[in-house]
């Protein structure tokens, strides 16, 4: 017999013990837990601060009654007005119980200013402000409600998001606006835009107090100490619970000193504040209220938000909400939200299902790159499985990681701000690739490329301009090379110098990947000690299997199937030269290799009209043409160079035989000579047009020395234009 009441549904887990960002039962089976309590296990399973802060004051004095002085209390209430914009903080024990603290506020100091007929509360749907009647009430969604009515009077609920209906609901009897920036239990919904603003503007208008429920939102989870932070908005009043306290039970209500309306008699609670939960958010806050730390849970955030936004793009109607380390994976419906969370949880992922059809994300903030990759993984197999109707997981691995504790701080915060040219520029506002590989241009959409490109021409207006720009401080590259070229080493090298960071150069003869050790392994080890690599080799499928491994941004500095950078840089150049490139006519003339693969996704990226002239057998790839036809702009093939240059704004070729075709170069010489640009081909091009070639170059082959040396060249400006397109891509990818 279960003497348990049955409020809950159960899954069949049952923790023993964590560590960091999992959970282990007595089978010493694990689980990655992307929940953490309901966004409630900020620092994760057995913090050593925590933990030891617990322990410590657990050994002095566990409570003691608010009827006499709190030290410790006094201490913490500081810690959180320093860092915010509030003077007062009262403590309870849990987020229902700041929500009616809060509510109990906004009436009595509407009572005291306005008098007894000024006492609604206006709330929204799809709102959560816990279950106890005040917090239920405020919750405007009925199925919590159901069998409990009838709820107290004096509230008033709004549609979320529409600040039309907000200004119909709020008048002259509001006493407060209760509203989660970011709803949690609702769906994972973010404010729109204007929407905060708006409801700020009409609190003042009507004398009524604006509360931020940050129960969920609080301490940190955003990437903000609280979410309002973020905004242009700030509160009257602001609840926290939820990650205060790092899984020990504590509430918080915060407010400005003009609206702390309550006074002795009017609330109370008697373990609100009490020592152990103080020292349990002193430890939090010593961990969270950090800089550095909160660059980090932005940068976190960022990484798997734009992870889900491509996973999203696979599932019709499907998309992605939230902020920092709160996001929602809205599937658009509930069976397969269902089946894509029980197919995490088989797989070892701990996610949960809220609205019905949004698969919630909240990990603890700790989370290592290398963790976020692993769910992620999981995640796109139960998405793919359960759209394609694939196999059920075998269930998690029993092995439990590596028992290190985890860091309370995961980066080292930039010395180098003043160096920073603008505000745009601060590492506060992380970059929408941040995180992100480059492996080939199609794991970009066309207006990531687009925005690639407008930071290569500012970076590259700024060097020219003598600015310095060193947003890279402190940050290493790892330059990879399996297969050598004094371009590749130079531009990513002096590109990092120029973006204040250090790039390490690790030769062929240093590292094999694949021979003295696996290219996950070796990813493993390099995303230990740096912060992104670059890796410039022969097999593609090495560079791959080293990406998914390394939890930190992955460049492709050359494979045998693609070359991204090449391609940004001759985008660029086309760009510099022509404006708009959609439209543009390009001519590639030769081989059908890595340098054509990765044009031809660029192309179609950006709506250039690419045709490719090749000998016969050695056309590009059948499947990265098809890759690239499906991004945009189809790629069009012909034997015939002449039929391809015809009328081309852009005239592009490359070497007949690359490193590692030495043994074929006298053999492709006869097969390539008809695809020679000379002055003869170049006459058959538009009159204003140009030519590129990635170099090196061989005069007399594949180019004549009339057209590369001549006017129309525009060859050495596509050479640094390399640098310049792949800071761009540094300084986005690696935040």
């Amino acid at each position: 017999m279960n003497v348990l009441m049955e409020t809950y549904k159960r899954m069949n887990i049952a923790p023993k013990s964590g560590r960091g960002s999992w959970l282990f039962d007595e089978s010493g089976t694990r689980y990655l837990d992307f929940i953490a309590g309901i966004a409630t296990n900020s620092l994760g399973h057995a913090h050593p601060a925590l933990v030891g802060a617990i322990q410590d004051q657990a050994g002095e004095l566990m409570h003691c009654s608010n009827l006499y002085e709190e030290p410790l209390q006094a201490e913490v209430a500081g810690m959180l007005t320093r860092s915010t914009a509030f003077d007062r903080v009262f403590f309870c024990n849990s987020g229902a119980e700041a929500v009616e603290g809060a509510i109990k506020l906004a009436r009595k100091h509407a009572h005291e200013t306005h008098g007894p007929d000024k006492h609604e509360v206006v709330t929204f749907t799809k709102s959560f402000h816990g279950r106890t009647y005040g917090g239920l009430t405020a919750t405007a969604q009925e199925a919590y409600k159901t069998g409990f009515g009838p709820m107290l009077p004096g509230f008033v609920h709004a549609p979320f998001g529409d600040l039309d209906a907000a200004r119909e609901a709020v008048g002259p009897r509001t006493a407060a606006v209760l509203v989660e920036p970011v709803q949690g239990e609702g769906g994972i919904h973010e404010a729109p835009e204007g929407f905060l603003e708006g409801l700020r503007e009409l609190c003042d208008e009507h004398a009524a107090l604006l509360v931020f429920d940050e129960v969920q939102t609080g301490a940190g989870r955003t990437g903000h100490l609280y979410a309002y932070q973020g905004t242009p908005v700030v509160p009257d009043v602001l609840t926290s619970a939820k990650g205060l306290g790092g899984g020990f039970p504590v509430g918080a209500i915060l407010a400005k000193e003009e609206c702390a309306a309550l006074s002795p008699g009017d609330h109370g609670s008697t373990f609100g504040g009490n020592p152990l939960a103080m020292a349990a958010v002193k430890a939090v806050l010593e961990v969270v209220d950090d800089p550095a730390f909160l660059e980090e849970v932005r940068f976190k955030g960022n990484i798997l938000k734009n992870a889900l936004a491509t996973l999203a793009g696979a599932v019709p109607g499907a998309e992605v909400r939230g902020a920092g380390l709160l996001l929602g994976l809205d599937l658009g419906d509930a069976a397969l939200a269902k089946e894509v969370f029980e197919r995490c949880v088989e797989a070892g992922v701990l996610v949960n299902v809220v609205g019905g059809t949004t698969v919630r994300l909240a990990p603890p903030l700790t989370v290592t790159r290398c963790e976020i990759r692993q769910a992620l993984d999981a995640l796109r197999g139960a998405v793919g499985a359960a759209v394609g109707g694939g196999p059920r997981s075998p269930g998690p691995r029993p092995s439990p990681p590596p028992g290190r504790p985890p860091p309370g701080r995961s980066r080292p915060w930039p010395r180098g701000r003043a160096l920073y040219p603008t505000q745009q520029d601060s590492p506060l506002d992380p970059s929408p690739l941040a995180g992100r590989d480059c492996l080939t241009l199609a794991e970009f959409g066309p207006e990531e490329v687009r925005l690639i490109l407008d930071q290569a021409v500012r970076l590259k207006s700024l060097r020219k301009s003598r600015i310095p720009f060193r947003a890279l401080f402190g940050k290493t590259l790892a330059m990879v090379f399996q297969k050598p070229s004094n371009r590749t080493r130079v531009s990513f090298e002096v590109g990092m110098y120029q973006l204040g960071g250090h790039a390490l150069h690790i030769s062929p003869e240093e590292i094999q990947i694949g021979k003295r050790e696996t290219p996950s392994d070796t990813g493993r080890v390099l995303a230990r000690y740096i912060d992104a690599i670059m890796v410039r080799t022969f097999d593609h499928d090495d560079l791959a299997e080293l990406a998914r491994a390394a939890d930190v941004p992955v460049i492709n500095g050359l494979s045998d199937l693609h070359h991204p950078c090449q391609a940004l840089a001759d985008l660029l150049t086309i760009r510099e030269e022509v404006g708009e490139i959609e439209g543009t006519k390009v001519a590639y003339v030769g081989d059908g290799n890595n340098v054509a693969h990765s044009l031809a996704i660029g192309c179609a990226l950006t709506g250039a009209e690419l045709t490719i002239a090749h000998p016969k057998g050695h056309a590009p790839d059948e499947k990265v043409m098809e890759l690239a036809s499906s991004l945009g702009t189809p790629t069009a093939l012909t034997e015939d160079p002449e039929e391809a240059v015809e009328g081309s704004r852009v005239v592009y070729t490359d070497v007949w035989a690359s490193m590692g075709q030495e043994a074929e170069a006298e053999e492709r010489k006869e097969e390539f000579a008809p695809y020679q640009v000379n002055e003869g081909l170049m006459a058959r091009a538009a009159s204003d047009a140009i030519f590129l070639h990635c170099l090196p170059a061989h005069r007399g082959e594949e180019v004549t020395a009339g057209v590369i040396d001549g006017p129309r060249s525009r060859v050495f400006d596509q050479a640094e234009n390399r640098m310049h397109a792949q800071k761009a891509l540094l300084y986005l990818l690696m935040g």
